[in-house]
């Protein structure tokens, strides 16, 4: 296909070298390390194709820098990373981006919701006015973080002393590639997982055929309402089935409450 997706979850995408083409105004692969992994990494990925998104964020009009100080947020995070590469050798960078899928996507904003054109101008121009400071506050975050071992050892109000730094820190705000780990301490959610039993939520799930129909049919009438245009939420992407997922445990978990 023209365009193809692949997700590290260890440090093997540092093997693909990135490099910034000053002329066609993209980024692409430059080159692939020899290592123990290359083999497979030259069956998906071939020098020169085009970085598209990561993280089904699209990266097409980032600076190089950010892109990479983004990817290695991701790693200091422990979080996966999925790079999707247009593959150059079947559908030129001009030709896919004159297609209609790049045109839709175009209307969306950071966060994939469709705008108007005034609402992304003003976004547009409120990235460029305070990406400089959030690229500060991100270096900044990583910084934290490796200096207390990773997002694992952040210790939460409410179970250790209240740290005036972890206090800071979040009031400016939690990049994205690190919410779900820092949220998931600081909220105590992490700490609350351990009063059920290894494999709890996979148990729910396996009961799923106990719940009531009633209740199956609230959950799908509600996920069809989700997000409708977001792709996370369409055929695309997996926002249906997690959201369904999550919702049939929880009605399950608490069945006086149900959905």
């Amino acid at each position: 296909e023209d365009v193809y997706e692949i997700t590290f979850s260890d440090n093997m995408d540092g093997n693909l070298i990135l490099e910034y083409h000053e002329i066609k105004g993209y980024i692409y692969i430059k080159n692939i390390l020899k290592s123990s992994n290359d083999s497979i990494l030259k069956k998906i990925c071939k020098i020169g194709d085009v970085l598209l998104s990561v993280n089904d964020h699209v990266v097409i009009d980032e600076e190089f820098s950010d892109i990479l100080t983004y990817l290695d947020m991701l790693k200091a995070g422990c979080l996966p990373r999925k790079l999707a590469f247009l593959n150059i050798s079947k559908c030129s960078f001009n030709n896919y981006m004159e297609s209609s899928f790049i045109a839709h996507r175009n209307k969306k904003d950071m966060f994939g919701f469709n705008r108007t054109l005034d609402y992304l101008l003003a976004e547009r121009n409120f990235i460029a006015t305070n990406g400089e400071m959030h690229t500060q506050r991100d270096l900044e975050w990583i910084d934290f973080l490796k200096s207390i071992g990773g997002p694992r050892n952040i210790k939460p109000a409410g179970v250790y002393k209240p740290s005036k730094e972890l206090k800071q820190m979040v009031r400016r705000g939690i990049p994205v590639a690190f919410r779900p780990l820092v949220w998931q301490k600081i909220s105590l959610s992490s700490y609350h997982r351990l009063d059920f039993p290894k494999g709890y939520y996979q148990s729910l799930l396996s009961k799923e055929s106990e719940l009531e129909y009633r209740v199956r049919d609230d959950i799908e009438k509600d996920i069809d309402r989700t997000f409708p245009e977001h792709e996370y939420f369409s055929g695309r992407g997996n926002g249906e089935s997690c959201l369904r997922r999550i919702l049939i445990a929880y009605a399950l978990h608490n069945p006086d409450i149900g959905y």
